[in-house]
Order: C-alpha cells, then structure tokens, then sequence
C-alpha cells in the first residue's frame, strides 16, 4: 500500500486512480472494453485527473498540469463564456426534434452523422492553438477533427472537449515522447515514414498493394483515423478514445494494424485505387458482426501490450536518423521503397573532394576536450572574480551544452529554439522557466516572425559555455557577483537618447556572456597547443578509417583533394600526422590554411593566396601566389581564387563540380553550400554517432526490453525529464545529440534544420563514406547489421541475463529493418501475412478469430508476422 500512489513509470504501465482506499485501474477497465452504456465523460475527466495528479511518466510538462489545473478549479464557463453562443448552437443539433430534450449521445452501434460542424472544428483549433501548449496545423486537424466527432457528443460542453484534445495533443507532442505519430510542424515527415514502415514490416502484403495501386502517402493519416469513422461501430469508436486516453496516441496505429489484418484479404484484391478508399468506407457488418466486438478489441489490446510498443519507438529511431543523414525533403510523396535510390551521395559526381581539419579528419575525445577545456575555463573566471572563488563550483549540465543553443543577452536567458523559431523551453541560468513566463517573453507570433534576434552557439568549443553562463547568472542572481565588479554601469533610466547607448552593453547578462565566451577559449590559448605538441594521443582520437578513406578518394577514385582549413600550416601539420600519419600530405593535392572561412566565401573578399615554405620554419611568401600548384602549401585566398585554380586543365578534372566536408554549420555548411560557386557540403557532426553507440551490447545486458530503451534515450537525448526528474547534473562532461532534435520525439532544432537543409549529407565521421556510392542502406541499415553482428559475437550468452539480452538483440534485429524486398539475404523466414479464413458458423468464426489474433500478435511479438 505504500507505493500505490507512485506515478506509472510510463504509457506501458498501469494507470490507476486511488480513492480512499477504493481503486479504479483505467488499463484494466480499456483493456476489457468499457460497455457501451456507460457514459464517457466522466471516466475521461478522471483519467486527466489521475494523470495529472501524479504527473505520470505519460510526460505531461509542470506548466500543462499548472494550467489544466486552472481550467478545473474556474470550471467550464471560463472557456465557455467566449463562445456560448456556439455551444448553444451546438447543443440545438443535438436536441430530438421531436420531444425538444436535450439529448445525450448517441447510444447506436450504427453510424451517425456529423453534427459537429467545420466552424466548431475550427474554433476548437484556434483555442488549442493559443494556449501554446501544443501546435495543431493542417497536417494534425484532420486527427484533430475525427476526435472532437467522437468526443463533442458524450461531453457537456466546449471545455471539456478542449480539455480532452489539449490533454492528447499536449501528451503527444511533449518532446520526451517516444512514439510521436501525430504530424506536426517538421517532424511530420518522420511520422510518416516511421507508420508506413510500421506497416511494411508487420504487414508487407498490404503496404505493396498500397505501393502498387500507387495511392498517395496520405493514405497512412487516413488509415489511422478510420477507426474514429462510421466505418467502425460506436462502441468501439468509444472504446478507441479510451484506448487513446490511457495508452497515448500511438494506440492508433496498433488498431489501424489489426484492422489492417483483418481486412487484408478484401485489400489485397483491390485492382484500383477506388476499390480501396471504397472498403473503408463499408458497413462495418460486412468484416465485423456483434459478437465478434471483443475479440477484435482483445487482439487490439493484446497487439498494443505486445512488443508494438519497441518496434514503433525503434522504427521511430530509424527514421529520425535517416532524416537527419538525408535531407528527404524531396521524397515526402514517394513510398519508402523509392528512398534508398533516391537519395545517394555518388563520389562520381564531384571532380574535387575538400575537408576541414579538425573535428572532421582529425577526430577528438571530445569526452576529454570538454572536461578539460570546462575545468580551465570557471578557474580562469575564477582567477579574475574573487567573490567566484569561494563560491559553489558550476556542474555540467547536458540540457544546456550542445550546439544549436540560443543566447538571450537582454534578458539572461538559454533558449530552446526550434526549426520555426518557436521557444520550448528556456533557462534562467539553472533555473527553468514556466511556459507561461515563456509566453509572455517570447510571444508564439513574434518568434515566428523572425523579428527576434539571439546568439548560437555552433562550435564544439562552445558547448561548454550553456554550464559556464548558466552558472554566472545564478551568481549574479545570488549577489556574489555585482554588476560593479564586472565593469557594467547602467544607463541614466529612461534616457534612450544617451551618447553611449550604442556602444554600451545591452544589459548586465551581456556582460556576463561576454565573459562565459571569454572563458571557452582560455584553454584553447593555452594548454591546448602544449598538449597537441606533446602528448597529441590525450586530444586525439585515431580513426584508421579517416586514412582508408583519403586512398580511396586519391588512389582507386581518382579525385583531386583539397584541404582548407582556418588553422595555420604548424597547426595543421601537427595534428594531421598524428591522426592520418606522416605521409597525410601525400593524399592531398592543395593544402590551404588560414582560409578565414567566415568571409572566404563572399564575394568581396579579396585577400589573395601565399605560399608556405614549409621548409624553412615560420616562413611565408611575401608576394601573392599567381597559381596554386599541386603538392604546395598556401595561406589566405579567397573563392573566387580557387574557383579560378580548379578548373585549370593542368589539373586533368573532368568535372568540376566540388564535394566540401567539415564540422561548423555556417563556415563549412552553410557558406559555402550558398556562395556564388554553390558546392555540396556533407556535414560531420559527431554527436550523432551516439544514436547508433548506444545499441551496443553492454548497454542491453541485464536489461529488459524496456528498460533497455529506455536507457538509450536516456543516453542519447540527456535533456529529457529535467522536469520530472530534478535538475539534470552530470559530472562528467559529454556531447550531446540535441543538436539536431530536441529529446526523442520533439521538432528539429534550429541548428539541425540548417544543417538538413543546406547539407546533402550529415554522417558522424568521413570514414563511414569508404563507398563510392553511398545511400541509406550503406550508411544506415548496414551500419546497424554490422553493428549488431560484433555484438553478437563479442560474447557468448549461457547465463539467464544473456539469454534476456539474446532475446533483446533479436528483437532488434527484425526491428531495424526496413525493406521487405531486401529479406531473402537473412537467416529468418520471409515475412508472409496470415491469410483470412472463411467459416460457416459463428462458432467457428470465433474461434478462426482468435487463432488468427493469437498468429499475428506473436508475429509482432518477434518482430514481424508469420505464416499461416
């Protein structure tokens, strides 16, 4: 009795409701199949209730419960009140005719018209829109309009029906949810390929029937929705609201799966696209009968309470890594067979290959950059800031360094940006600001607008500033520091005329952002040179992968290879030997340091190219190279420049177009992706290699399926569950993957468009592009088999614990796979779907059903169907 009060540990769980010392398990009660004569409403306002009372691992935010909490305690007509004469209107439609009482809902199995009308619709968008909470656009209204048909008529009024949609869209689009399937904003796209691959793995004869009739890929958000149609009995539409209130929004997608099954015989003879769209549309007594409602619902539930929940999250995994490695923009209306031939990097295409230096062929334990450059940095604030001395030392915080971070210096605060300039979450040095603080500062209008302006932060050397001036603020907040002691004197109040307000700081968090900023370079201007000149191996991580790829590129390929780098020729020298090897000159044509390459690509820059006399030490050539030579040095220069070299017939190039890799998303992506010469520029980032480190054999023994996962998003999205969990302090600090989406299920980050966007690839390392073709089976699908194949063979399993982490690894395996054309060249059987029976008595009918049911679900269970 002493834990019946703890929250649930996630959706999978149990969500129950204590009433003194009565319970009500609402996973039991949906589970079972609520009657069809029990009135909805208030088990609905309860389980908001519930969960919001124990703010359960379903991941509502602390400022949702606090306004759904303000919704209660004012009641309806707060809401209301705005639009009572729509409610009146709406409650007209659904008085009988006939005996002018207020009728409740309808209690048919039948189907029953629409009594909600598009103006409704659209005003329960506008409201859900403006609380901020959640973002309903024209991807999420159709979700949005199916629900409020099923809802609007077993509720009292408009507010609850708010309540209700704010509680499922809020829960379903929190960025810690794990199964996003509802489209939104950027993410829409990933939604859809993680359904439509749901599909093609557990049910690979439908999803080719929907290939080959060619129907558009829209299909999938109408497949979803059909079990909220006249096409399903009331009942069970009920039942999929509850279904949907307890176990998240992905319960839509495991129910269009059994209905999927079911009817795939009369799916599988479609010959067009009409005859489709044309069996959903059915009476539901032609695939379903009275006494066959609980047995669909049990192989609804039984599918959802199977491992449906690892496989969507893991499919979930997949696609997010695919759209971060490709930009598949393009192919947002071409059926997930298509993708891997559409999208490729061909070396054939490009006449010149360059690279960056660091971070890109020289790879860094940034593990041991960051501890070491964060600890130089506060004792070097520290040495100028006496009070700061004495004061409690800044701690790592992993929801606050990563690259991509916005810097509010007006106001003091660390922003959460994502891709549509929308603020999600904000910090006040450690301290995290309610949504409604955030709407009142960063209006939703404004930031779409663009009309504002922050600071981000784009390099590995700065991730660690997000701790440091997260720390400076909570000093200065605390009084141990003082605007006098950091040199900052404010303006006469009042006075926007003064003579000095244009070169005078914004504000004191200006000043304390110059001096975080001040501090990410102490160690880089002093130690670090030392350190790289010495003992390189403590900096540099060796990846004989990076040297295979440079003789690839300049022996069998036969490209021309550049270097250019912002380093100088000591620098570039030093560390290039220590990564690639002595001979690294060897693989390059043109070696160009000090490049500048923040304006390099403007056509206004005009500084030319000199030579470097490696030869002689610190010896630069006085007079401006004419040409650049094969196997020479040079310093400076500018696009126009090297444009003009490239295309030099000396140099034998039969194309000229110019493929450019490095780390930096404006220098190296952005810049020159844009510039008048327009290259192509792979991204290499190398925090998204923890997506795939984390599959890894030690992070799944003794572990069960669940807990196994979550521990990797866990690991791979630090910045979740600060909330729930408590400030979010690691000592040890570590990259992190935010730079492309925030936590597991939320948008992309501003960064990670950019980098999506302008980039035509993003790998974490130039050794994974050792093919001269490379596509999202080379880089992706058999990265992963690879992968899990050494971890299969680093270990054998006898004990209990490996046999769990077997069974784990070979859920895995069918897990990731994303081609069902592809699967003859495994060990496992092909993936065949079950075949519908035909009885002659109801009797039988029932018990083909749940032999039927019992087949797919232990299909699903091992990760795909299996054969009749």
């Amino acid at each position: 009795m002493g834990t019946r009060h703890q929250p649930r540990a996630s959706v999978t769980d149990d969500l129950v409701a204590w009433h003194g010392m009565s319970v009500k398990n609402f996973t039991v009660m949906v589970a079972n199949g609520i009657p069809l004569s029990v009135q909805r409403r208030q088990v609905w306002m309860d389980i908001i209730s519930t969960e919001m009372k124990y703010r359960s691992k379903s991941k509502l935010s602390l400022s949702f419960v606090a306004y759904m909490g303000t919704m209660w305690e004012q009641g309806s007509g707060v809401l209301c009140a705005l639009t009572d004469k729509l409610d009146n209107s709406y409650k007209s439609t659904r008085t009988s005719p006939k005996s002018g009482k207020s009728g409740k809902s309808v209690r048919s199995q039948h189907g029953q018209s629409k009594n909600i009308d598009d103006q409704y619709v659209r005003d329960i968008v506008f409201q859900l829109n403006e609380s901020n909470f959640m973002v309903v656009d024209s991807d999420t209204t159709p979700f949005v309009d199916a629900i409020i048909q099923v809802v609007g008529p077993e509720v009292r009024n408009r507010a609850d029906v708010l309540k209700i949609l704010g509680f499922l869209l809020h829960r379903e689009q929190q960025p810690r949810n794990p199964k996003p399937c509802l489209p939104f904003g950027d993410i829409g796209a990933v939604c859809l390929d993680t359904v439509e691959s749901t599909i093609q793995m557990l049910l690979p004869g439908v999803h080719n029937t929907i290939v080959q009739l060619h129907l558009p890929r829209s299909v999938y958000w109408k497949l979803m929705v059909v079990p909220l149609t006249d096409a399903f009995p009331s009942e069970l539409r009920l039942r999929m609201i509850d279904h949907i209130m307890v176990n998240g929004c992905a319960a839509m997608v495991s129910v269009m799966l059994v209905y999927l099954q079911r009817r795939q015989r009369d799916i599988l003879l479609c010959t067009s696209a009409d005859d489709f769209e044309r069996i959903h549309e059915d009476d539901y007594r032609t695939w379903l009968t009275l006494p066959q409602f609980d047995v669909f619902w049990k192989e609804c539930i039984d599918v959802h309470k199977s491992n449906f929940n690892q496989v969507f999250v893991a499919r979930n995994i997949f696609m997010r890594a695919k759209h971060f490695t490709f930009n598949m923009t393009s192919s947002h209306g071409r059926p997930l067979t298509t993708h891997n031939d559409t999208h490729r990097l061909h070396f054939d295409d490009y006449g010149w290959v360059g690279f960056d230096v660091d971070h890109t062929l020289v790879e860094f334990k940034l593990d041991a950059l960051l501890k070491l450059s964060f600890e130089k940095a506060y004792k070097h604030i520290q040495a100028n800031y006496m009070n700061l001395r004495t004061a409690q030392l800044p701690v790592w915080l992993p929801h606050l360094a990563f690259r991509g971070i916005a810097v509010d210096v007006i106001k003091g605060n660390l922003l959460h940006i994502t891709s549509t300039n929308e603020v999600i979450r904000g910090f006040h040095g450690t301290y995290e600001l309610p949504q409604n603080v955030l709407g009142l500062h960063y209006p939703v209008q404004q930031q779409r607008a663009g009309t504002t302006t922050y600071n981000y932060l784009y390099t590995n050397a700065e991730i660690i500033f997000g701790p440091l001036y997260a720390w400076l603020v909570d000093q200065y907040e605390a009084g141990t520091i003082t605007e006098v002691e950091i040199g900052y004197v404010p303006l006469p109040s009042g006075d926007i005329d003064h003579q000095m307000r244009h070169l005078h700081p914004e504000s004191v968090y200006s000043v304390l952002c110059s001096i975080a900023l001040e501090a990410t370079t102490a160690y880089y201007g002093t130690d670090y040179w030392r350190t790289l000149s010495t003992a390189p191996d403590v900096l540099i991580q060796v990846n004989s992968g990076v040297r295979r790829m440079l003789e690839l590129l300049h022996k069998s390929w036969k490209k021309n290879v550049f270097l250019l780098t912002n380093g100088s020729w000591e620098h570039t020298d030093t560390v290039m030997k220590c990564a690639v090897g002595t001979d690294w000159r060897s693989f390059f044509d043109l070696v160009l340091t000090k490049a500048a390459k923040e304006v390099f690509f403007e056509s206004y820059h005009g500084c030319r190219f000199r030579e470097v006399l490696t030869t002689a030490q610190n010896a630069r050539s006085i007079a401006a190279a004419t040409t650049l030579e094969r196997g020479k040095v040079y310093e400076g220069g500018n696009l126009i420049e090297l444009m003009q070299a490239l295309v030099q017939p000396s140099w034998k190039c039969k194309n000229t177009k110019v493929l450019y890799m490095g780390d930096h998303p404006i220098h190296d992506i952005l810049n020159p992706s844009q510039s008048a010469a327009a290259w192509d520029t792979v991204a290499v980032i190398h925090e998204s290699s923890l997506l795939f480190k984390h599959l890894e054999r030690h992070h799944l023994r003794t572990k069960q399926v669940q807990t196994a996962i979550q521990m990797l998003f866990d690991s791979v999205c630090p910045c979740l569950s600060a909330r729930s969990r408590g400030p979010q302090i690691d000592t040890k600090p570590m990259p992190s993957t935010s730079c492309f989406y925030f936590d597991c299920g939320g948008p992309y980050t501003s960064m990670g468009k950019l980098i999506n966007r302008h980039a035509v690839l993003c790998v974490d390392s130039v050794s994974k592009l050792v093919h001269a073709e490379n596509t999202i089976n080379t880089l992706l699908q058999a990265r992963l088999e690879r992968r899990r194949e050494s971890v299969r063979a680093s270990d054998p399993m006898t004990s209990t614990t490996g046999r769990v982490t077997s069974k784990v690894q070979h859920q895995w395996s069918n897990i990731f796979r994303t081609s069902v054309t592809t699967h003859t060249t495994h060990d496992y059987p092909p993936l065949h779907v079950p075949r519908m029976a035909t009885t002659t008595t109801m009797s039988a009918q029932t018990s083909t059903d749940q032999k039927r049911s019992d087949r797919f679900i232990s299909g699903i269970s091992r990760g795909r169907t299996t054969k009749e």
